[in-house]
């Protein structure tokens, strides 16, 4: 009797998990016999929206490498559907797939595209001469690398540089366009632009952030002020002990750094860097750097027993913070992942967005929490951007939101501007 009421439920769950379309066998194959050019379609709006107030400076080199381009496939309607339905079903207490976090590999197996597929699309972008650098671990995306020229040729869009507030750029002077057949499974088309996120971190000259000056209100926190004013406490978190965490960054520290980091902090806690793969060798970036060092700091600081992964893009430009944060969910490196970059939704483009929020539902499915700066600019995101990068006026003062912050598979953090007066003296625990 007792074997009886264990196995019941055993095989309830074993039925149930049978029963769901996500636990069915592998994708179907949705390229048939293969990819044509007889008939092409645009990716629309593929073009990104921040070259429309750029200078237009002229195409570049046909012989231009471009590095790491990557196809990313879209989900079936069915795929879709079956993830939206084991989503909900593990947050769910009531549901046997309560907190039943798939693995990578079994993310792909389920949401990834058929191996037919793979092998149809890898055979299209060949005939065009690219190089297949690798296909991600969720099955879901290919990188290749190639030329300018062979940009224009697979994708209908010749390549220009552009400049924009002082910087040099490039960028498609069109939507891409791809084969019918492929163009139907076919969400995005990445790194053929290297328009990149901002860092949010503004260092102000002559400024050295020690201590509470109170007679101008100027306050800097440290990592302890930022556990009392959570109620962080030993005895109900034990500092980060047995969790892991992901910070996601766009420029390498410079390990000299490390120095600093153990005069600021009371407790150092080892970090371990992670450079995307083919994304170019370890690079520093001035103000990139700047943010990832305030990140690194605060987090090994608050969760002193944590284990912190700092996962980062080398000196390819094509690639991004965004990229870092990708391969963190790809390859499940923590779960816990950190990203304080944000940018106006105005300067995405549809397809980039769609793709983003596809790679965060894959996230949530293998139980990864997404945590993300709110921004500096409260409601209205776009407000720190200019007519020159792409935002117009009433754009900028319009109600608006901060992505990935804005992404409903990401908890967005913000709301810490403290209240007037609350660093007076013998006013405050800070």
């Amino acid at each position: 009797m007792q074997l009886f009421r264990v196995v019941r439920p055993f095989l309830g769950f074993v039925l149930l998990l049978c029963s769901l379309p996500v636990f069915a066998q592998g994708p179907a194959p949705r390229l048939g016999k293969g990819i044509t050019d007889t008939a092409r379609v645009a990716l629309s709006e593929s073009r990104t929206p921040r070259v429309h107030a750029a200078q237009d400076l002229g195409p570049v080199s046909p012989d231009m490498a471009v590095p790491g381009i990557t196809l990313v496939f879209r989900r079936s309607a069915m795929q879709e559907t079956a993830l939206e339905g084991l989503l909900a079903a593990q947050q769910n207490p009531a549901s046997p797939l309560y907190h039943r976090w798939l693995t990578p590999e079994t993310f792909a197996a389920r949401f990834g595209v058929a191996d037919s597929d793979i092998l149809a699309a890898e055979s299209w972008l060949v005939s065009h001469r690219f190089h297949i650098d690798n296909v991600a671990r969720s099955r879901d995306r290919i990188t290749f690398s190639g030329t300018a020229a062979q940009v224009q040729a697979a994708f209908g869009a010749e390549l220009h540089h552009y400049r924009a507030e002082g910087e040099l750029h490039f960028a498609p002077a069109s939507d891409l366009t791809l084969p019918a057949e492929l163009a139907s499974v076919t969400t995005a088309v990445l790194h053929i632009s290297d328009f990149r996120p901002k860092p949010n971190v503004r260092a102000m000259a002559g400024a050295h952030p020690d201590f509470t000056a109170f007679p101008t209100q100027a306050h800097y926190l440290t990592p302890n002020d930022v556990r009392t004013m959570y109620d962080v406490k030993p005895d109900n978190y034990s500092y980060g002990n047995g969790q892991g965490l992901a910070v996601v960054g766009q420029s390498f520290v410079d390990r000299s750094s490390i120095g600093t980091f153990q005069t600021f902090l009371t407790q150092y806690t080892p970090i371990n860097p992670v450079l995307v793969p083919g994304s170019g060798v370890e690079a520093i970036s001035p103000g990139d750097q700047s943010e990832s060092e305030i990140d690194l700091e605060y987090s090994s600081g608050i969760a002193q027993s944590a284990n912190i992964f700092f996962v980062f893009v080398g000196a390819n430009q094509n690639y991004s913070v965004m990229d870092a944060l990708s391969f963190a969910i790809t390859q499940r490196i923590a779960p816990v992942v950190s990203i304080s970059y944000g940018i106006c939704e105005t300067l995405l483009t549809p397809s980039g967005l769609d793709q983003y929020n596809a790679l965060f539902e894959e996230a949530s499915a293998q139980g990864q929490t997404l945590v993300a700066a709110a921004g500096d600019s409260g409601s209205t995101a776009c407000a720190p951007y200019s007519s020159a990068q792409g935002v117009t006026p009433v754009e900028q003062q319009a109600l608006s939101v901060s992505f990935p912050a804005s992404s409903p598979n990401v908890t967005a953090v913000g709301g810490t501007q403290m209240a007037a007066g609350t660093f007076a003296a013998g006013d405050s625990p800070y």
